[in-house]
């Protein structure tokens, strides 16, 4: 680069650094395809220090742009997730991209935001080595007692005082309060943070232990609730305050650093480009949902996941245990396999063809419930809570996470996934061949006819059918079976809908001293039993759905496979090979189920603890090293017991 070119991109010679100013220096070091943004930016730091006068031209024009352009919002609110609502939120972001606001004058966060105005700047800034952005601070501070250096201080403090009122009023949320009700009996921490801000920045040497022993209280009170929600559930008002509290907590340590001059030049680089990258993002609607499906799915996931340890075998007694118990669903799913059948040769209306479909899956997998049995592809859905529990345990929240015990887990998982399906198919199957044969021999007719066992047959095919599309049709219904399941029981538990059936008085009337044992009941199997209903429904009621869409849209689930291959089986007699590949068909699906199923729950116990794809990448691989050899069993790690 050449210094003219500077000179004449940047507009120096008579041009006032305003927001044109910022946008054309942007706009000159912004890299081009095939360019590295970090070695344009050191090109052009040694430029400006080989050229003394270039040099001062820069700063000048950089600080009398500060100058004019409080800081105050940027620091602030800067990549701060502040909204509470989605729908509100949405609206917003997308007006934002069509018709943007307009930018209010003086503010620097507006400036910000219209200088890195192009999607591609986020990965940009991103990829800028923090040394390189450490050296561009050197260049561009203020010296020791230029007037901008008071001017920063004050805009510093005036976010940190917005910042310290705005967690007081997140510690004084009625959902936190009712959490955490010893905060109305004794110090707020959340109040005398900020009255404790408010005091330090009056001194002349101000002193901050005392301060961040209350961030530290605050912080407690916070890791507290989280605790009592995964116990009593959770509400989404709840998640949001609980994540911009944490947020909070954290601006406010770098603001005071910052403020009191402990914030080196690489630390003070990486909080301006994470400010800007949260500018480059203010409008992006990919963004907000990011974060509102991973504040969705921690609130799942938050609540305790005993359904999903359940599923879970780690010896080879409880494998057993667990093979039984797929034996017997799969003796009642070839039954409901043999309903849908009478049902589709009534010929219904397409809708109530499919509502009777789907009660009758619903009915179905209630019943397995209730008798204590397994329906194996439930099972990877169910164990998104524990695997997020698990995950929760290996990982502090900071440095590097310890990811081997959710691999472990993961192992474990698909282990007893592989037992419970060997269990559904050997009984399903063979149980379907004996309904057709004694239907055959008390009517006369086979239970499938020759079209229908064909068709049957067909939908097996792996090759020449969309069998293993909507197999994974499958897998994403059993892992929303799962989420749902969640959903409840957190909403049972954060309600107190068992407490409100003790003391409901008409209850207590029409059932006496039994009003306890269904409460109880409610309490602890209420998701279980909305989760299978779910299941059912979204089952039988997909196909429909599809033909009135013109979609292919249907399920195909091992358990039902087999015994339909069972039912045509003894209405076609057809040759070994046909059985056989067939059977190869009936695995395949099998294995779809249990890979989408799976993997959407290992995604979600992910992203619920605010990992990446990285962590999820990197859980494949320890998966992947784990799974030919016997996973070391894991000592029993418990939550602390929590006095209300």
């Amino acid at each position: 680069m050449r210094v003219d070119d500077f000179a004449q991109t940047f507009a120096l010679q008579g041009v006032p650094a305003d927001g044109e100013w910022l946008r054309h220096c942007v706009r000159m070091l912004r890299p081009r395809r095939g360019q590295d943004g970090t070695q344009l930016l050191e090109q052009f730091l040694t430029t400006l220090e080989t050229v003394p006068d270039l040099l001062a031209q820069m700063q000048n024009a950089f600080w009398t742009f500060l100058e004019g352009n409080p800081a105050r919002s940027l620091l602030a609110e800067g990549d701060m997730h502040l909204e509470h609502s989605l729908l509100a939120s949405l609206v917003t972001r997308c007006l934002g991209k069509v018709l943007p606001p307009a930018p209010r004058p003086g503010w620097l966060q507006d400036e910000v935001r219209r200088a890195f105005d192009r999607a591609s700047d986020a990965l940009w800034l991103e990829s800028l080595d923090e040394a390189v952005v450490a050296r561009a601070v050197r260049l561009f501070s203020p010296p020791q007692g230029h007037a901008l250096q008071a001017g920063l201080r004050a805009e510093v403090i005036g976010a940190l005082d917005i910042v310290a009122h705005r967690l007081a009023g997140q510690g004084l949320d009625r959902e936190v309060l009712r959490q955490a009700p010893e905060l109305h009996k004794q110090l707020n921490p959340f109040l005398e943070q900020a009255r404790e801000i408010d005091r330090m920045m009056l001194e002349r040497d101000p002193d901050d232990v005392h301060l961040q022993v209350l961030l530290n209280q605050c912080q407690d009170v916070v890791l507290k609730v989280r605790r009592r929600a995964r116990r009593d559930g959770t509400s989404m008002q709840l998640t949001y305050t609980l994540v911009a509290a944490e947020q909070s907590i954290a601006r406010l340590r770098i603001l005071l650093n910052m403020a009191l001059g402990r914030l080196d030049e690489r630390q003070r680089g990486r909080f301006m480009i994470d400010l800007c990258l949260g500018e480059t993002r203010r409008h992006s609607v990919s963004d907000l949902m990011r974060h509102h499906l991973s504040l969705m799915a921690l609130r799942v996931t938050h609540h305790a996941g005993e359904t999903g340890h359940h599923y879970i075998a780690e010896n080879r007694s409880q494998l057993l245990k667990l093979f039984l118990s797929a034996a017997g669903a799969g003796g009642i799913v070839a039954a409901m396999a043999m309903i849908k059948l009478e049902i589709a040769a009534l010929h219904l209306p397409l809708f109530v063809q499919g509502f009777f479909f789907g009660l009758n899956y619903a009915l179905g997998f209630v019943l397995i419930h209730l008798l204590g049995f397994t329906v194996a592809t439930k099972q990877p859905a169910m164990t998104a809570a524990a695997l997020a529990a698990t995950l929760s345990e290996d990982w502090s929240g900071r440095g590097t996470p310890d990811l081997r015990g959710i691999a472990d887990k993961c192992v474990h998982t698909m282990r007893s996934q592989s037992v419970a399906i060997l269990g559904n198919v050997l009984l399903s199957l063979p149980v379907a061949v004996l309904i057709s044969w004694m239907w055959y021999a008390q009517f006369g007719v086979p239970t499938a006819g020759v079209e229908k066992a064909t068709h049957l047959l067909e939908e097996l095919d792996p090759i020449h059918s969309p069998a293993l599309f909507h197999a994974a049709l499958a897998g994403v219904g059993l892992f929303l079976s799962g989420l749902f399941s969640g959903y409840v029981d957190n909403n049972a538990a954060y309600y107190g809908i068992a407490d409100r059936l003790r003391h409901s008085p008409l209850l207590r009337r029409l059932l006496g001293k039994r009003v306890e044992v269904w409460a109880g009941y409610a309490n602890h199997e209420s998701g279980a039993l909305a989760g299978n209903i779910f299941l059912g429904f979204y089952l039988g009621m997909l196909g429909a759905f599809g033909q009135v869409l013109g979609l292919p849209l249907d399920i195909r689930h091992v358990s039902f496979a087999a015994a339909n291959l069972g039912y045509a089986w003894q209405s076609l007699h057809p040759a070994w090979s046909v059985v056989l590949y067939s059977l190869l068909g009936v695995a395949l699906i099998g294995m779809v189920n249990l890979l989408v199923s799976f993997g959407l729950a290992l995604a979600l116990a992910v992203r619920a603890r605010g990992l990446g794809r990285l962590a999820l990448l990197k859980v494949a691989g320890q998966l992947w090293s784990r799974l030919l050899r016997r996973p070391q069993p894991q000592p029993s790690r418990q939550q602390p017991i929590l006095s209300d």
